[in-house]
């Protein structure tokens, strides 16, 4: 499978499951849909599935790509201060990082998990 390909895929199960978070949550518990609008979140989310993948490439032996995924899961632990600490104009606003948070581990998660899988005989 190309990067490319595999980007592609990585946006379509991060958009899929980014799409069931936000509307389950919109309709169970609470509606953030004016702080985050639903085509923000899934730009995100295709952007970082092609950047991740595209900076993946410049990994060339095990060594880097292992320095790459630490590297990738700190920078994803260490992004979920933001939503922490904004503050928002909303009844809810005490429930926003509860909704925020989740969404931060959706693309580094697949990425992590399906990489080795389907791009295994690259280096």
């Amino acid at each position: 499978m190309s990067k490319l390909n595999f980007a592609f895929l990585l946006s379509l199960i991060s958009i899929c499951f980014s799409f069931t978070y936000f509307r389950l949550y919109q309709i169970y518990l609470f509606d953030f849909s004016e702080v985050m609008p639903m085509w923000r979140l899934l730009s995100i989310e295709v952007f970082l599935s092609f950047s991740i993948t595209w900076l993946s490439a410049f990994c060339k032996t095990k060594k880097t790509m292992l320095i790459f995924n630490v590297t990738l899961v700190v920078i994803t632990l260490l992004s979920i201060l933001y939503p922490v600490q904004a503050r928002i104009y909303n009844e809810y606003e005490d429930f926003f990082p509860a909704f925020a948070i989740p969404l931060h581990f959706i693309v580094p998660l697949f990425w992590l998990s399906l990489h080795p899988l389907l791009l295994k005989n690259e280096k």
